[in-house]
C-alpha cells in the first residue's frame, strides 16, 4: 500500500520537476530502485544497463562523457578494491552523472552523503543502502535548480 503512495508523490512531483522524458524515465528508475535497496539492501541494477547504454550515446559529444568514464573507474575501485560501495550503486551513480549538468553531479553526491551520514549517526547503524539518498540528493538538487532557475527569470 505504502508504494501507491510513493506512486502519487512522485506523479505531484514529477510534474513539476521534470519537463522532458528522459528525466521522467530517470525518476521513475531511480525511485524503483530507492525503494527496493530500502527494504532489501539489494538492487536489481541490470535494467539500467540498456538506458545508461542509450544516454551514454546520446550524449555522445557531452564533455560528461569523461566524467562517466571518471566516476565508473572510481566507483570500480570503491566497489571491488576497497569494498566500500556495493556493486549495485555504480550503474545508479552512471545514471545520475549522464542525467545531471558538471555542478548538479557535485551537489547531489554531497547533499547524498551528507543525508546518509547524518542518518548513521542518528540511528546507529554499520550498513546503509546509499540508493535512497543518492535518489534524495537527485531529486533534492533538480528542485534547488528550478526553483533558482523560477526566481531569476
Amino acid at each position: 500500500m505504502h508504494y501507491a503512495y510513493f506512486e502519487l508523490v512522485g506523479m505531484l512531483v514529477g510534474s513539476y520537476l521534470f519537463s522532458d522524458t528522459l528525466a521522467w524515465i530517470t525518476a521513475y528508475l531511480l525511485l524503483f530502485l530507492a525503494l527496493e535497496d530500502w527494504h532489501t539492501e539489494r538492487i536489481h541494477a541490470d535494467i539500467l544497463i540498456p538506458y545508461i547504454v542509450y544516454l551514454f550515446i546520446h550524449s555522445w559529444s557531452d564533455p560528461k562523457i569523461l566524467t562517466t568514464c571518471t566516476v565508473m573507474i572510481i566507483s570500480l575501485f570503491l566497489v571491488y578494491y576497497r569494498q566500500a560501495m556495493g556493486s549495485g550503486d555504480i550503474p545508479v551513480l552512471l545514471l545520475i552523472t549522464l542525467t545531471t549538468t558538471a555542478q548538479s553531479f557535485p551537489l547531489t553526491l554531497l547533499l547524498a552523503s551528507i543525508s546518509a551520514l547524518l542518518y548513521l549517526v542518528k540511528h546507529h547503524v554499520q550498513r546503509l543502502p546509499f540508493v535512497p539518498f543518492l535518489y534524495f540528493g537527485w531529486l533534492s538538487i533538480i528542485l534547488i535548480e528550478k526553483i533558482v532557475t523560477s526566481m531569476t527569470s
